[in-house]
C-alpha cells in the first residue's frame, strides 16, 4: 500500500507541475490559462488505465479526460 501511496503522490506532483507554468504566467486571460490547463490534465496518462479528475468543491466535474461530456456536470451523487 505504501508503494501505491507513493506513486499516487509523484503522478500528482508531475500533474501539479505540468499545469504550473498555465497558472504563473502573467499574461493572457485567466479563461484561456484554464483551458490550457485542462488540456494538459486531460492528455497526462498513467500506466494503462490511469488517468488525473478534477472535482471542484461543489462537486463538478472540471477534467475527467476518458470522458470529457461529463466535463461541466455536478456528479457528486455519482
Amino acid at each position: 500500500m505504501a508503494e501505491k501511496e507513493a506513486r499516487l503522490k509523484d503522478y500528482i506532483e508531475i500533474a501539479l507541475t505540468s499545469v504550473r507554468q498555465h497558472y504563473e504566467a502573467e499574461t493572457g486571460n485567466l479563461q484561456a490559462h484554464q483551458e490550457a490547463a485542462r488540456n494538459t490534465l486531460r492528455g497526462l496518462k498513467f500506466g494503462k488505465t490511469g488517468y488525473i479528475f478534477v472535482y471542484d468543491y461543489s462537486g463538478t466535474n472540471k477534467v475527467l479526460g476518458p470522458k470529457p461530456e461529463l466535463e461541466g456536470k455536478n456528479l457528486i451523487e455519482l
